[in-house]
């Protein structure tokens, strides 16, 4: 214990004859440990921990498209096709991704949001960026099907 005590007496006499050296020492250190912090921090968010659905291995998005331009848009008529007469997918849900302005008090924003008719989407899998759907009984006809 001792010898460690007079090593680190030591090492802080030599930083502190050279400061410039001192100081680009610590912003090394500080700098390699704050991204390898980050780095851990995306890894683990994305690869590490599992998905908050039950089965993710078995979520698919589908991609349609030709010539190597590939969308995620299906007309509904191919989605239904798709869905239900390849007969090997258990459950499927379709949405249209928008922009929608949010006005009330303050300032308007500008949001994403998405529509999935509700006859059509059955999955069980909860959308954790899903806000839940915006019905009422007095909603139009059209503004029912929709979540």
């Amino acid at each position: 214990m001792r010898s460690l005590t007079q090593d680190i007496v030591y090492a802080l006499r030599l930083l502190r004859r050279q400061p410039v050296f001192a100081a680009v020492a610590v912003t090394t250190l500080a700098l390699g440990i704050g991204t390898t912090t980050a780095v851990f921090t995306v890894v683990n968010g994305v690869l590490l921990r599992p998905l908050p659905y039950r089965d993710p291995d078995r979520i698919l998005l589908l991609l349609n498209g030709r010539n190597g331009r590939l969308a995620t848009s299906f007309s509904p008529p191919n989605f239904r096709d798709v869905s239900t007469r390849s007969g090997v997918f258990v459950e499927s849900a379709a949405f249209d991704a928008s922009n929608v302005n949010l006005t009330g008090q303050g300032d308007p924003q500008r949001l994403q949001a998405r529509k999935s008719p509700a006859a059509s989407s059955p999955c069980s899998v909860s959308w954790p960026a899903t806000a839940g759907c915006f019905r009422t009984a007095t909603s139009s006809p059209a503004a029912r099907r929709w979540c």
